[in-house]
């Protein structure tokens, strides 16, 4: 398999998603099996990869992977799909803010129901509240009609912990949040939780260590080709696979942070890493001749070089 490693795929795309995209349609003409990894999770990753001619055979996210939602049929989730515990509640639709506010027959606050309004009222979210009138969770639902992740709020008001869950409701992945010492009014990410597709639980320090795991979890069989289109993602990562792969770093800019001295100027810090650990690589990949030269002669590598225009 070929995998085209990136952090999804956007709406608005830069020129990396395009030649993505282009050189996707390439080996599918060619019956060369292939796919787009994104390593972030997005509710409408699907819609904008199936938009852009990505099918889902063709997309893999690691947050589906782990939530086994990778092929899942959509539905249209409205507000009366949802189920709040609760009986004798009053709905009302602020049209001006995409919302329903659901509310007891008391006047207190249960949740507000964030909607699209583009597409027939597909549930976006569900602010959910206490008896104190406190929010204490957000739901966000994947825009396939399921609920995907749930954001678990503090006393103060912020983000405490994060959970995604398959389609029938089992964690598949928890990201956990504390004050950093010099600063008492932010939280930060502080661990990676998860429990993979056979049950075993894992636990990292940073998402660069989920996803490298993921990707000796997609690379278990080996034989593959990743090409590393967004470097910051995977360029550690592909240098410490388990098992064999032919690992590609792509050079979609200037190397050098001053094009005009590419042998003496400071590097492009979204390669320092690769560059400077080039030969860890199967393949350097340059969009000309002249760059690919460039590279020669400041890093000498012995892996291959390639030069093929970014489009």
């Amino acid at each position: 398999m070929l995998y085209f490693i990136n952090f999804g795929m956007p709406d608005h795309k830069s020129g990396i998603e395009h030649a993505e995209l282009k050189r996707l349609k390439l080996f599918e003409q060619h019956d060369y099996p292939c796919k787009i990894i994104a390593r972030d999770w997005n509710r409408t990753l699907h819609v904008t990869a199936n938009a852009a001619g990505v099918d889902d055979d063709h997309l893999l996210g690691m947050f589906d992977y782990y939530q086994k939602a990778e092929h899942v049929e959509p539905r249209h989730l409205s507000v009366s799909d949802l189920d709040f515990g609760l009986q004798n509640l009053t709905t009302q639709d602020e049209t001006d803010r995409n919302r329903y506010i659901v509310k007891r027959q008391n006047g207190a606050m249960v949740a507000r129901v964030n909607y699209d309004p583009q597409d027939n009222k597909q549930v976006v979210s569900t602010e959910m509240f206490d008896g104190y009138g406190n929010l204490y969770c957000v739901n966000n639902y994947d825009s396939r009609g399921f609920k995907s992740l749930i954001q678990w709020y503090s006393p103060d008001n912020k983000i405490d912990n994060e959970e995604w869950v398959t389609t029938d409701g089992h964690t598949a992945i928890r990201a956990f949040y504390k004050h950093p010492v010099d600063d008492n009014q932010k939280l930060v990410r502080t661990g990676w939780w998860l429990s993979d597709r056979d049950g075993v639980v894992h636990q990292f320090a940073t998402m660069d260590q989920l996803f490298e795991f993921f990707l000796n979890q997609v690379n278990a069989t080996g034989k593959n080709t990743f090409i590393l289109d967004r470097s910051l993602l995977a360029d550690g990562a592909l240098t410490r696979l388990k098992r064999p792969a032919y690992t590609v770093m792509h050079l979609h800019n200037s190397q050098a942070g001053d094009a005009q001295k590419p042998l003496t100027s400071i590097l492009n810090n979204n390669y320092e890493y690769s560059l400077n650990n080039i030969n860890n690589y199967s393949a350097i990949v340059s969009a000309t001749q002249r760059q690919t030269g460039d590279v020669i002669k400041r890093f000498k590598p012995t892996c291959k070089t390639f030069t093929i225009p970014v489009g």
